[in-house]
């Protein structure tokens, strides 16, 4: 019950995110967006070039705009910067006849720059790069990595348990279970099940930012600015713990791996290094 539990939540997030992503590309800027930013970071004033005020009606935009652009127009001015002086009356114009884009020109006038537009959007429509709110791509990043990283890992721990229950080592052990036990529990290390905690957006905001605050907290308030180091029955603990043995198939593992060693020493590969080693 409790496992249904935690996939119906862990569902119920990724479904969240994935919504999240989809609501911020519907909200994503427009290339026009960004070349506004462009000219402002250039210094040119729309309602300057069509020799308005930001109080000019729609009427007064057009009028100006009608007789600046038969003026500059190219098959009547040759001039170069009349050419470029043309284009920058049709992209004002264009701005500052839609309510939308006159507002959001006003309020850029008004307020300058958003600080999470101030290099992204810059270069974004120069270099014809992705039209989004820069914020909007780090989030919609975030979720695919997560989502990808969840679906990743619970394939995984799956593919990794399928394996396990056909070697001869599980079906040996299930056999001698009693008649009310029809499976063993598998704990496969390095192939954990994903769990909440496991999901890349919670470690990022949440996991990761803990670890830091707690290591901050352990070497100003506990070690006093020392760097301390950890013994090495310290550092067994801490693996054992990570790996989750208990202490008993702890110590029977310890065992093995001496054995394993001492065998090893008396091999002719160990004795073969040796003299090559010697060399």
């Amino acid at each position: 019950m409790v496992q249904v539990k935690n996939k119906i939540k862990i569902i119920s997030i990724l479904i969240t995110l994935f919504i999240l992503m989809i609501n911020q590309v519907v909200e994503c800027k427009s290339s026009l967006y960004y070349s506004i930013l462009n000219d402002y970071e250039k210094g040119i004033d729309y309602y300057k070039i069509l020799n308005v005020t930001n109080d000019s009606t729609y009427s007064e935009i057009k009028k100006s705009f009608r007789k600046l652009s038969l003026k500059h127009h190219p098959d009547r001015n040759v001039d170069k910067s009349s050419h470029s002086l043309y284009i920058q009356l049709n992209q004002a114009h264009s701005v500052l006849t839609t309510d939308e884009t006159r507002k959001e020109y006003d309020h850029l006038l008004l307020n300058g720059i958003p600080w999470h537009e101030n290099y992204y959007g810059k270069y974004a429509y120069h270099y014809t790069g992705v039209s989004h709110d820069i914020r909007h791509v780090l989030l919609g990043l975030i979720i695919v990595i997560t989502m990808g990283k969840f679906i990743y890992q619970y394939n995984k721990h799956h593919s990794m348990i399928k394996r396990a229950k056909q070697t001869d080592q599980y079906k040996k052990r299930l056999a001698q279970l009693d008649a009310d036990q029809d499976e063993i529990q598998l704990v496969i290390q390095g192939a954990d099940k994903p769990t909440l905690s496991n999901l890349f957006i919670v470690q990022l905001f949440f996991v990761f930012p803990f670890k830091i605050l707690k290591s901050l907290y352990t070497f100003i308030f506990i070690n006093k600015f020392k760097f301390i180091q950890k013994t090495s029955e310290e550092k067994e603990e801490e693996y054992r713990l990570k790996m989750g043995y208990t202490k008993e198939d702890w110590e029977y593992h310890k065992k093995k791996s001496i054995e394993r060693m001492e065998k090893f020493k008396q091999s002719g590969k160990y004795k073969k290094y040796l003299r090559s080693k010697n060399k």
